[in-house]
């Protein structure tokens, strides 16, 4: 999530039009930043790029994956940030 965004619900609104997906996978962005990948913004907010290093291998994309949380349903996490905020 990008710190100029309030919540993984408003990057999911943000985005939603853009990535119609049903299931989403969550992260932070500071983990994201830490090598061997890097993190820039890349257009208007919520939107950036995760950068892979210039080789890299199954073990490298594991790590990736293992950044994020479980899968969930995008409407549970938008429903979860409601009932939080609310």
């Amino acid at each position: 999530m990008a710190a100029d965004v309030a919540s993984h619900a408003e990057v999911i609104r943000l985005a939603s039009e853009r990535l119609p997906f049903e299931t989403v996978r969550l992260s932070f962005a500071g983990p994201l930043q830490q090598p061997p990948f890097g993190l820039e913004q890349t257009s208007e907010p919520p939107h950036h790029t995760v950068w892979l290093p210039r080789e890299y291998d199954d073990a490298t994309l594991q790590q990736l994956v293992d950044l994020f949380g479980p899968p969930l349903p995008r409407r549970a996490v938008e429903d979860m940030e409601q009932s939080a905020s609310g």
